[in-house]
């Protein structure tokens, strides 16, 4: 999947996170029966559009989110989310964790352009 800058941005930013913080659904979910991008991830799929399983490299420098925070994605509260969606299919009140990091990470995406 061959994404630019702002597509990667509209997907993540406007479509995928703000319906995950609506649903509460995990990434599996959300991508059932979709084309699934790199890391379950649009940024990266746009960072790294040429990934080797061989040569695991991050290339959070390329990544829009990246940029603007100057740090990693998964040291933020997509963290948290992560863990809660780790949790869901044993605990159910997980599913309401999700959203709720889902929601703070979506303003976390809004400034990202």
């Amino acid at each position: 999947m061959k994404l630019t800058r702002k597509q990667a941005i509209h997907l993540t930013r406007d479509v995928m996170w703000p319906e995950l913080a609506e649903t509460g659904q995990t990434k599996r979910e959300y991508f059932e029966g979709k084309e699934e991008p790199l890391h379950g991830c649009y940024l990266c799929e746009y960072a790294q559009p040429k990934y080797d399983a061989k040569k695991v490299l991050w290339h959070c420098p390329k990544c829009p989110y990246y940029q603007h925070y100057n740090f990693r994605c998964v040291s933020g509260v997509y963290r948290k989310w992560q863990n809660e969606e780790d949790k869901v299919e044993e605990d159910k009140a997980s599913r309401t964790l999700l959203k709720k990091y889902a929601g703070k990470f979506v303003k976390e995406l809004e400034p990202i352009k």
